[in-house]
Parts: C-alpha cells; sequence; structure tokens
C-alpha cells in the first residue's frame, strides 16, 4: 500500500543535524564512513559508492541553503556539467542531484591536502620553495586550459580549491563551474559576507566591480594572486575591511614577490606580476599562453616538472 512505501522511504534531512547523522549510515548508493570537512555551504564525506565501487568525496549541502526549486534546478543543471570534463589537473566530478530534501555531489577523492595547509605545514614563515610553487603554477594552468577547452570559467580560484595529491604530489583544482552553480541563490548571499577576506583578497578587479567582463582572464589574475600568497605567505593586496581591500584590488600595485622572499626567479616573479595586472587585456590572454610562457620559464630555470 502507499502508507507501506512511505514507511520505507528514508526520510528528509531538515536540519544540520540531520546532514552530520548521516555518518555510519547510508545516503542513496553511497555508504557513508567519515567526516572529511565541515563548511558554511554543508559537509563533505568519505563515501563509498556501492554502484562504482569506489571511494568518493560526497557532499551534503546544507538544507536551509536551496529552499526554491528554480535554484536547485539550476545547480543541479551547471554542477552536471562538469561532469564530462576530464582532466588529470581538475577534480572529477561525477554526479550531483537532490535527494531526501537536499542537494548533493560526489567527486573523485583526493587523498592529500589544500594549497594552503601546505603553506601551513611546510612554508618557512608562509613561503614554499618558488620551484615548487613554479610546478603548481604549471599544473593550474593546465587544468584552467581544459576548462576552458569546454568553455567554462572557474570564479574562485583560491589556496583552498587547490587540492595536492599526497602520493605523487599531482595538483588538482577543485570545485569547477561551483560558483557559477550558485550564482543568485541563497548559499551565494550567505556564504559570501561570511567568507569575506578568504575570497576577496583572490578576487579579480573586474569581480569587485571594475566594468570589466568576467572571462577566463579573471581567472588568470585568481591565480596569480593564489601564487603570489604561496610564495610569500601574504595575499597581494589585502585593507583592514571590505571595502579598504576592494578599494586596493582595483587601484594599488602589488609590490613584487621578491620584496617578501629574495630567491624567486625574476622570470617567474615576471609573469606572476603580469596575471595580476589591473586590465585583463595587459594579462595573459589565455590559460595556453601563460601555461607556455611557465614552460619557457621552467626550461631557462632547469626546474624539472615531471
Amino acid at each position: 500500500t502507499n502508507g507501506e512505501r512511505s514507511l520505507l522511504r528514508p526520510p528528509r534531512l531538515q536540519s544540520d543535524d540531520d546532514v552530520v547523522r548521516l555518518l555510519g549510515n547510508r545516503f542513496l548508493r553511497f555508504d557513508v564512513h567519515s567526516l572529511i570537512s565541515s563548511a558554511r555551504t554543508g559537509a563533505v564525506f568519505l563515501a563509498q559508492d556501492n554502484k562504482h565501487k569506489r571511494d568518493v568525496a560526497l557532499k551534503i549541502f546544507w538544507p536551509h541553503l536551496f529552499e526554491e526549486e528554480t535554484e536547485v534546478r539550476r545547480f543541479v543543471r551547471a554542477m552536471r556539467t562538469a561532469i564530462p570534463v576530464r582532466h588529470d589537473n581538475l577534480v572529477r566530478v561525477y554526479t550531483a542531484g537532490k535527494s531526501r530534501g537536499v542537494c548533493f555531489t560526489s567527486s573523485e577523492l583526493v587523498e592529500g591536502e589544500s594549497a594552503d595547509q601546505l603553506i601551513q605545514r611546510v612554508g618557512v614563515c608562509g613561503m614554499l620553495d618558488w620551484r615548487r610553487v613554479l610546478r603548481i603554477a604549471i599544473q593550474l594552468a593546465e587544468a584552467l586550459q581544459a576548462a576552458a577547452d569546454h568553455n567554462m570559467i572557474h570564479r574562485n580560484i583560491t589556496p583552498h580549491n587547490i587540492l595536492i595529491r599526497a602520493c605523487d604530489d599531482v595538483v588538482k583544482l577543485n570545485d569547477l563551474v561551483f560558483a557559477k552553480a550558485i550564482a543568485g541563490t541563497r548559499m551565494e548571499q550567505i556564504t559570501c559576507p561570511g567568507e569575506l577576506i578568504g575570497e576577496l583578497v583572490y578576487m579579480s578587479p573586474e569581480q569587485t566591480g571594475v566594468d570589466h567582463p568576467i572571462d577566463a582572464r579573471s581567472d588568470i589574475y585568481s591565480l596569480g594572486a593564489t601564487l603570489y600568497t604561496l610564495l610569500t605567505g601574504r595575499p597581494p593586496l589585502e585593507g583592514r575591511n571590505r571595502s579598504e581591500t576592494i578599494a586596493k584590488i582595483q587601484l594599488d600595485t602589488p609590490t613584487p614577490p621578491t620584496t617578501h622572499h629574495l630567491s624567486i626567479s625574476p622570470l617567474f616573479e615576471g609573469e606572476v606580476m603580469r596575471m595580476l595586472e589591473k586590465r585583463p587585456e595587459d594579462r595573459h590572454p589565455s590559460a595556453a599562453v601563460l601555461l607556455r610562457e611557465l614552460q619557457r620559464v621552467a626550461r631557462y630555470e632547469n626546474v624539472v616538472v615531471e
């Protein structure tokens, strides 16, 4: 009967606590084993995909973040555009959907650490060896080129979204199209103010309101700001509050990385500073050009990339 079927149907997840209680239980075809991280947008679990017999990163978004069905459909549709995109330097999205009242994604599990964790663990005064940063830069440029081949812009490149696999140091860019997927939703409204300086310092001038279209060159700026932070232990431009930070991003020129870290290759520094130009037309015109220039630096400086 209909009543019997309803008793067998898993209950809706109506609160954050309901999501956390998934630990040790099953969600759709996933056995939820352990909590990887919990953030403003949701919880990420290590889970077993029983259909494909593989471990995945299962992200369950907090129930209150998607209240309108139109937002849910737009989110799922945008996230599913990332599923066909495959590249060694992009975290692969396996599936996205909505079940039991919550949105979710399952993605490739990267066992390692994020770039910001790497800075804290290895960096001397928050600074990494520039050769390692160059290797990271080349792999991320390859990731951006792969995204560009599918007409995708990341929109939120930060050290937090860069994952480094422990077993082989392969660098992977995470959350492709995620910023687009939450655009205009309650999630965007909730997360942006709370992640003020942490995300803002990596935004391009055009993302802060300067009258330029947001395109692949905006991602190049954000990557440049991330590389600058990896090199120096501090973002290129940061004020005491939101408005001051935006003004600096729009108007000020960052001090060269060698001001903080003397051993950096001048050639590599030049490429990073070009990535941070205010006007998009003064930056590298594409990820392909950026990749070519970074590889040229590696050859000149005898840095082994692979």
